[in-house]
Formats: C-alpha cells, sequence, structure tokens
C-alpha cells in the first residue's frame, strides 16, 4: 500500500520561460518610464508650491495695504495736514510714492 504509484491525469501549468522574460522587459520599461519622469513631477510639484506661496504672501500684501488705504486719513483728533501726499524718493521717477496718513495710535496726531 505504500508502495503504490498515484498518478494524476492533470497537465502541468505555469508560464514558459518567453512570457516570464517578456513580462520582465515590459516591468522594466515601466520602471524605467516611471524613474525618468519622477524629477520632472517632482519639479512641477515644487513650482506649484513656489507659485502658491508667492500668492498667499501677495494677499497677506495687498489686505495690508487695504487696511492702510482705508484708514487713511482718520484722526481721532484735530490733525493738521495732508491726510495723502504723493512724491517721490530721492532718485526716483516723480510721483512714485504715496504716503498714506492716518492716526495709528489715537492720539490726535499724524
Amino acid at each position: 500500500m505504500l508502495n503504490k504509484h498515484i498518478s494524476f491525469n492533470c497537465k502541468q501549468q505555469g508560464f514558459s520561460l518567453i512570457e516570464v522574460l517578456i513580462s520582465l522587459i515590459i516591468s522594466s520599461i515601466v520602471f524605467l518610464a516611471i524613474i525618468t519622469l519622477y524629477p520632472l513631477l517632482t519639479q512641477q510639484i515644487n513650482r506649484l508650491y513656489q507659485a502658491y506661496h508667492l500668492d498667499i504672501v501677495a494677499r497677506q500684501f495687498l489686505l495690508m495695504l487695504e487696511k492702510d488705504v482705508r484708514r487713511s486719513g482718520y484722526c481721532f483728533g484735530d490733525c493738521v495736514g495732508v491726510a495723502l501726499k504723493i512724491s517721490e524718493k530721492r532718485g526716483e521717477a516723480k510721483h512714485s510714492c504715496i504716503h498714506l496718513i492716518y492716526d495709528y495710535n489715537l492720539d490726535g496726531k499724524w
């Protein structure tokens, strides 16, 4: 009973050597494409992040500027002078600076 030979009538299944080599070539090509595209994608992500950061900084600056423009001319007391002056810095073009003046600390003076 122990020496009885059992034979199975089923066909062996698996991948042939050619199929394995073809799949290895295809996966190598895909891997090389991924390696080639990865630096390009990281550069694009960095550029988008820089543009996003620039947008945030510009928005913050514009909000501060808007606040100052809205406050220009405000005086808690009797302020003397002009609240808006257009002038130029030494060495720059005429009318290149705008001075917005308001009573920042509520002491009645510009």
